[in-house]
């Protein structure tokens, strides 16, 4: 999702290019240009991002109940996930913070294998990591 906010194609994101790309995919959804999305215009949105990325599209969602989407309520989710990835808060995604995005949540096993040995959770399936096997 972020990488596309990647203006020069250099392979990381800066906060300020995802600001202007956010920026910019809120002019083009504003299609009355009246600084917010109504009802209408976040439908086309969701439409849109439902079609190109299926069960992981990001809906827009009016938080604050006050009848439209604004800019603020538009940008949650890339800012959300930027912090979430700058793992240094450096103000850049690096192509392994943004490789990091994209692999998604640890599975069972790959949190088993990160763990310390002899935490609890760091065997095998079953072994509860107190040396007896089980």
């Amino acid at each position: 999702m972020l990488l596309q906010y990647d203006a020069n194609h250099d392979g990381m994101v800066t906060r300020a290019e995802m600001e202007r790309g956010v920026h910019a995919a809120f002019t083009r959804a504003d299609t009355n240009h009246d600084g917010h999305l109504d009802e209408d215009e976040v439908r086309a949105v969701n439409q849109q991002r439902w079609k190109e990325d299926a069960s992981t599209a990001s809906p827009l969602v009016d938080w604050n109940h006050d009848g439209d989407v604004d800019f603020n309520e538009f940008a949650a989710t890339p800012r959300s996930l930027f912090a979430q990835l700058d793992a240094d808060s450096d103000g850049t995604l690096s192509p392994v913070e943004l490789k990091a995005g994209r692999a998604g949540p640890p599975t069972p096993k790959q949190e088993r294998e990160h763990r310390p040995p002899g935490e609890p959770g760091s065997g095998p399936p079953g072994d509860d990591g107190d040396g007896d096997g089980d």
